[in-house]
């Protein structure tokens, strides 16, 4: 900002100095510049980066979906995968198409306990890391990776103890490419006499 006011000021003193006095002013002007963005960022703002700003995102609210096995089409576990697909991550979120949650966030109630969507910073953070060219970062900043569950446990089962019954449909592959589709398949139970489902 400061180059860009005083563009004025150097355009009327190359009028009237010498022009080698008048680069030398642009350099000592542009040298500042550049000094306190390489330790600001851009703006005057801290540099966001992978590892100590972005990671805790996706690991919070993107990789539950967003790993191998999982149900999302691409995996954003490490720096390398999120870098690759960083302006359709960016697109995604400044839209709030991604994490998907399909309440309208200025209507009705708001307070839901397993609300997913992002807040307004964590949107602006990712915006911020991709307009900067998505920097990795200190790889030291990088947080504890996140141990999912890997499909194999019950999720339930620390209070609802095992399950004393279990029902499997056939497999079902998912189109890679396609609208979304809604499977709805009639399982038998075997069950001769009512139960109660908790």
């Amino acid at each position: 900002m400061r180059v860009d006011v005083n563009r004025g000021f150097l355009s009327h003193w190359s009028r009237l100095a010498a022009p080698g006095v008048a680069a030398l002013a642009l350099v000592s002007f542009q040298g500042e510049a550049t000094a306190q963005n390489g330790q600001n960022g851009q703006n005057g703002h801290a540099e966001v980066t992978f590892t100590k700003d972005v990671a805790p995102i996706l690991q919070q609210s993107c990789q539950v979906c967003h790993r191998d096995g999982a149900i999302a089409p691409m995996s954003l576990m490490t720096y390398e995968e999120a870098r690759r697909y960083a302006r359709r991550i960016r697109d995604r979120v400044s839209k709030r198409l991604m994490p998907p949650w399909h309440l309208n966030p200025h209507i009705g109630i708001q307070d839901y306990k397993n609300d997913r969507s992002l807040e307004d910073e964590d949107i602006a953070t990712i915006v911020a890391w991709v307009d900067a060219g998505a920097p990795e970062g200190d790889p030291a900043n990088l947080p504890p990776p996140v141990d999912f569950p890997t499909g194999e446990e019950f999720l339930t089962a620390d209070r609802l103890g095992p399950p004393d019954l279990i029902i499997k449909t056939d497999p079902f592959d998912v189109p890679a490419r396609g609208n979304d589709l809604w499977w709805h398949p009639t399982v038998e139970t075997g069950l001769t006499q009512d139960r109660w489902v908790r």
